[in-house]
């Protein structure tokens, strides 16, 4: 379980596993309002680790 490693959480797991069904079907296009939802949670949850310092997005989903 992702949410038993150092660093992790329940939130992070939760976020990753959300993710899996949007890369196994990479080929199919995701409204960006609809990824831009995944793209905050996961940059919110990346923000609440200690070892990370800083978080920034890039490309459409940072305009």
């Amino acid at each position: 379980m992702i949410a038993e490693r150092k660093g992790f959480g329940a939130k992070t797991e939760q976020s990753i596993l959300e993710g899996i069904p949007i890369a196994r079907h990479g080929s199919t296009r995701t409204w960006l309002a609809t990824a831009r939802v995944a793209v905050d949670r996961i940059v919110e949850d990346l923000s609440e680790l200690e070892s990370v310092t800083q978080v920034s997005l890039a490309g459409r989903a940072a305009g």
